[in-house]
């Protein structure tokens, strides 16, 4: 394997654990705010994994979810 390849396996590796670990972040900040995560992971890919964070961080508010999923607001 030349040091060429085993960069761009590397880099590729890392690509897919980056969007990996976006679509877990979209995972509990929807949760957090009440919501199923499945819908948020299909605007996810349809848009982009950004655009859906700024979404949810924008228009929802995750202490209205805490009530909701009966946490008592203690989202740790």
């Amino acid at each position: 394997m030349t040091g060429a390849s085993l960069f761009s396996l590397i880099g590729v590796a890392l690509a897919l654990a980056l969007l990996v670990w976006l679509f877990v972040v979209i995972a509990r900040m929807a949760r957090r705010r009440g919501h199923s995560p499945w819908p948020w992971w299909i605007v996810g890919l349809v848009t982009s994994p950004i655009v859906t964070i700024v979404l949810l961080w924008l228009f929802f508010d995750p202490r209205r979810g805490a009530d909701m999923t009966g946490t008592g607001g203690d989202l740790q």
